[in-house]
């Protein structure tokens, strides 16, 4: 039964790319695309944003809990949280220049990884 929740998270994975919501306000330098969240890993839930500003500071926030990143010259970064839980997660990434990118992660269909 373990193995089969495995496979069916390894299929799950590719389609679980996240894209900003629709109240972005600017967009990177080096390019016109919005920002995004990409799921990498689910746990420690890992996740990757491009599309912000150079050198911007991310705030992201994970199930209410937040943590801080610097962009790096190429607007992008990537985060991971530990024990947010891996049934799904709210997640919000806010710009110190107005960048925003927001995800909301669902596991249930998948299988749900909690006790």
């Amino acid at each position: 039964m373990a193995l089969l929740a495995l496979i069916a998270i390894l299929f799950a994975l590719p389609a679980l790319t996240l894209t900003a919501d629709s109240s972005t306000s600017t967009a990177p330098s080096t390019s016109s695309a919005r920002p995004t969240l990409k799921l990498v890993r689910i746990d420690p839930l890992t996740v990757a944003g491009r599309g912000f500003k150079r050198s911007e500071r991310v705030i992201v926030t994970a199930n209410g809990r937040r943590k801080v990143v610097v962009a790096t010259v190429n607007g992008g970064f990537t985060i991971s949280f530990r024990g947010v839980g891996s049934c799904g997660a709210q997640i919000v990434a806010r710009g110190s220049a107005g960048s925003r990118a927001t995800a909301s992660l669902n596991f249930s269909n998948v299988h749900c990884l909690e006790p």
